[in-house]
């Protein structure tokens, strides 16, 4: 029975591991109320923390624990209801002089262009192997000059076809 429990618990998705849900409470928690936390039992960290942020408020603590709002963040009322709004749930670690959610910087995609000359390189590449795969299947009784014509015709085919996915 124990095996079959451990065989359970780990071949689960990580999402849905008990850690993974004590990850996200620890990740929710600030440094200030885990050194109130062991504040209680010793008091030398009791010391450590400042006086502004000794309390904490049970009520604010478990409705984000409960619901992942924070009342301190307006975002975070409709940051899963929105479509592709959790792309801009980022956290800011260290901010500099003037930075705040206005003025982070966003990933822009590759230029046209790059896109235009992988897409072209695929082509060709598909191309060439497909070429090789047809020299290989001619007959080998063929003549040099029947061989030519054949994959002439061959490669006007792949031309007109690739021509037309730009």
């Amino acid at each position: 029975m124990v095996f079959v429990m451990s065989g359970a618990l780990t071949s689960l998705k990580p999402e849905l591991r008990p850690q993974a849900s004590l990850y996200g409470v620890a990740d929710e928690l600030s440094g200030a109320f885990f050194a109130t936390l062991m504040g209680m039992e010793n008091q030398y960290f009791a010391s450590a923390v400042p006086e502004a942020q000794k309390g904490f408020h049970f009520s604010g603590l478990s409705l984000k624990l409960a619901t992942s709002i924070n009342l301190e963040d307006p975002r975070s009322f409709l940051g899963r209801e929105l479509p592709g709004f959790e792309h801009f749930d980022t956290k800011i670690i260290l901010a500099g002089e003037g930075t705040d959610y206005t003025n982070m910087p966003m990933e822009s995609p590759p230029p046209s262009e790059v896109i235009q000359d992988e897409k072209k390189k695929q082509i060709w590449l598909s191309w060439t192997s497909s070429m090789m795969i047809r020299r290989k299947s001619l007959p080998k009784n063929l003549t040099g000059q029947q061989e030519n014509e054949k994959l002439c015709t061959f490669t006007t085919h792949i031309i007109r076809n690739h021509i037309y996915h730009f």
